[in-house]
């Protein structure tokens, strides 16, 4: 398998930010999927924990990996095993949670459902209809939740296969505030 993904950083004075676009499987059996879960994930996984233990850092981009059925796929019965939903790519996630991140928008909409990120731009009616995944995130250490005050999702944002996601925080802790979405 071709060694891919992107991840840019950025240091400030008082956090790091980090990009990333992890690489897609493609197909379960594929070279592709083993590259993704058994070397790119964990070396991520094992960088972002690094980084983090040396200055707050905060993660976003697309992970390829849409966390829970119920709520970060549209149509789980029909996509069940597929990339993107495999036990591999969801574990390997919940280890990168596990290392102090929170996924910011479930922690501040627990329950909210079809607040997709991707859709499918061979289909265009899936977006049109909203069958999606979220598969883009917004993860912040534990320590720095309490300095979120919005994580939002621009679904009628056209352009990309994706929508944009903006995290909205202040140093120190935030007073939260319920802000619009921008339709």
């Amino acid at each position: 398998a071709r060694c891919e993904g992107r991840i840019a950083g950025m240091e400030f004075d008082s956090f790091n930010l980090v990009t990333v676009y992890t690489p897609n499987s493609q197909s379960v059996k594929s070279e592709r999927h083993q590259f993704r879960t058994k070397k790119w994930d964990p070396a991520f996984r094992a960088w972002v924990s690094k980084l983090n233990s040396e200055k707050p850092t905060l993660v976003c981009g697309d992970f390829n990996v849409a966390r829970d059925d119920d709520l970060d796929i549209a149509l789980p019965d029909k996509w069940k095993g597929q990339p993107g939903v495999t036990v591999a790519e969801r574990k390997g996630f919940e280890m990168l949670l596990d290392k102090g991140f929170v996924d910011v928008f479930r922690a501040l909409n627990p329950g909210l459902p079809n607040a997709y990120t991707y859709w499918n731009q061979k289909m265009p009616q899936e977006r049109k209809h909203n069958i999606g995944w979220r598969i883009d995130y917004f993860l912040v250490p534990r320590s720095l939740l309490s300095c979120v005050q919005s994580c939002l999702v621009f679904a009628d944002v056209m352009g990309s296969d994706h929508c944009p996601i903006c995290l909205i925080a202040t140093e120190g802790k935030a007073k939260r505030r319920k802000l619009k979405r921008v339709n």
